[in-house]
């Protein structure tokens, strides 16, 4: 992590930790590793959802928030510097909700969420507009019952939206096919669903450079290559990525991104 100087920790509550990289126990690529419980203080009642890394050039950005009722917050990064060994509220969770996702931004960017329902919805990031650390932010998403929120990226106009599904399926799209909405409505159509494709489970910014990792829940994991998954339409179905059995699903889906375009080698 040449570029890194500390990692912020998220839970599904709301509550962030900070810790340098070196607190991290170097192992081998076979080894267990440590629980993360051993190295911050996680209340006991709280998972860890997110773990971002904050570079030194970090300076002037924001931090960009989603719950899975569709609620996004927007802080400036600054807000969390001064941690405490049990942590800060990082954003007020209302009960019944959870946080979903974490990004770093410049402050220019486009924020896109998707529904396990199949919409989606993209905003620019100033129609969110900057609150203070203990807020609870603003509706992001509109939501049908029964529907969530599964994912949330920041994205520009040179990005492709990677599309995967509960069942296997998945697509490439452009970003030009998530036309920019007004922050709080119901979205547009993200991905053609059946019983055969499942739910909408995962979104991802990704290139014709990266690797895909995808894992179900029976422990099966592929890694392919994001150039050999189709480039298709917003209202399409997608193509087959894995072949999962009738009592398996995808539960994670990982890039491995190209080691010339960033520091880091998943996200």
């Amino acid at each position: 992590f040449p570029v890194t100087i500390y990692l912020l920790i998220f839970t599904d509550k709301g509550t962030v930790f900070s810790i340098k990289v070196y607190q991290i126990p170097e192992g081998q690529r076979t080894s267990k590793g440590r629980c993360v419980v051993n190295i911050i203080n996680v209340p006991a009642d709280e998972k860890v959802r997110e773990i971002i890394t904050v570079p030194k050039e970090a300076e002037g950005s924001f931090l960009v928030f989603a719950t899975k009722q569709g609620i996004v917050k927007k802080s400036e990064l600054s807000e969390y510097k001064n941690m405490r060994q049990n942590g800060l509220k990082a954003i007020k969770v209302v009960e019944g909700d959870e946080v979903l996702a974490v990004r770093i931004t410049d402050g220019k960017k486009g924020v896109l969420l998707a529904s396990s329902g199949g919409k989606s919805i993209r905003f620019h990031e100033d129609d969110c507009r900057a609150q203070g650390r203990v807020s609870q932010g603003v509706k992001g998403m509109s939501l049908e019952d029964g529907e969530e929120v599964i994912g949330m990226e920041v994205i520009d106009e040179k990005s492709e939206i990677l599309t995967v599904t509960a069942r296997g399926y998945g697509k490439r799209s452009a970003a030009e096919e998530y036309r920019q909405q007004s922050r709080g409505g119901k979205g547009i159509l993200a991905m053609k669903l059946t019983e055969k494709t499942g739910d909408i489970m995962g979104i991802l910014p990704v290139t014709d450079k990266d690797d895909l990792m995808i894992i179900t829940d029976k422990g099966q994991v592929i890694r392919t290559k994001i150039s050999g998954i189709s480039l298709l339409g917003r209202n399409t179905q997608g193509v087959r990525l894995i072949n999962v059995k009738p009592d398996e699903k995808i539960v994670a889906v990982k890039k491995i991104v190209d080691p010339n375009n960033n520091t880091n080698s998943i996200s």
